[in-house]
């Protein structure tokens, strides 16, 4: 994961809302049974979401830190708006005008 990777105020409120609901142990991870849960709901194909794990973990852990969970909100993003994940769209910000507006249902809602 590159460097540049700065997530948005809408990114990071959504990522908190998935941890406060999901991560009540407050490990600060998310393991993959649980990510399973929470992104099925984008309603993505399984091989975008394994796209989106892999460029996640990428320290390959099986699990995801508040910054793996970032990436991975900014690349179903990408997704749902009908891109092909890659890494290149990890550093790109600008993908949605409705993640401004206080966690829209054009995304997701997570469990």
């Amino acid at each position: 994961m590159s460097s540049n990777f700065s997530p948005t105020p809408a990114e990071l409120a959504l990522v908190n809302k998935i941890f406060a609901k999901n991560d009540l142990q407050k490990f600060g991870v998310i393991t993959g049974d649980v990510a399973v849960k929470i992104f099925g709901g984008a309603q993505l194909s399984s091989s975008t979401l394994g796209d989106i794990w892999t460029l996640s973990d990428t320290e390959n852990n099986g699990f995801l830190s508040r910054k793996g969970v970032t990436v991975a909100v900014r690349l179903i993003g990408w997704a749902q708006k009908g891109e092909q994940v890659s890494h290149d769209l990890v550093n790109k910000r600008e993908f949605s005008a409705c993640w401004s507006h206080s966690l829209p249902s054009c995304v997701w809602s997570p469990p």
